[in-house]
């Protein structure tokens, strides 16, 4: 109790605002109640998951190393892993991202494989995925390509990884957020 009383105490004193001080009050506590609900969100820093490795070619596929290789942006040596925090978003294997637009909608890919390079900047190996929107369900139908490709975290369309869900054998996929080409 007197620690939501000092809280409200030191919240008038900041404000100085005593014309309507309730709704002030009010306000500022959902604010508070808000950031603390939305948990680790401020961080800015890139984490790998606990199965962190150096990428070798003599120990992932060839396919894996080439599309890598292909992203020119990333500096060695590059450490991988199944699953990436970044500025509060993990990243993990079998997620789908949205990795571009095309004939107006999004063209999907599966994560494969999180990678760091040494100067922090990360990046996800994907597969290819074929999409076409479902009108019935609201969701898109999704198909695995063979083809990897390396695509940099800060160039995904959208930020949000989203599972895919299995119904009748495939994969569909619903956005958290909209997407759409300015082009």
């Amino acid at each position: 109790m007197e620690s939501k009383h000092s809280f409200f105490k030191r919240c008038i004193r900041s404000t100085q605002n005593f014309i309507n001080a309730n709704r002030t009050l009010a306000e500022t506590h959902q604010l508070k109640q808000a950031l603390i609900a939305s948990g680790a969100v401020l961080f800015d820093d890139t984490q790998l998951g606990p199965d962190c490795m150096t990428l070798d070619s003599d120990v992932f596929a060839e396919t894996v190393i080439t599309a890598v290789s292909q992203q020119t942006r990333l500096t060695p040596p590059l450490q991988c892993s199944s699953a990436i925090t970044v500025s509060g978003t993990r990243y993990s294997k079998g997620l789908f991202v949205v990795t571009g637009c095309s004939e107006s909608l999004p063209v999907f890919a599966k994560v494969t494989l999180c990678v760091m390079d040494s100067t922090g900047l990360s990046a996800l190996v994907v597969h290819k995925c074929k999409g076409q929107k479902n009108g019935m369900l609201g969701v898109f139908e999704v198909e695995e390509c063979e083809e990897l490709m390396c695509v940099l975290i800060d160039e995904l369309w959208d930020y949000c990884p989203v599972p895919g869900y299995c119904l009748n054998g495939v994969s569909h996929v619903a956005l958290k957020h909209a997407v759409f080409s300015t082009e």
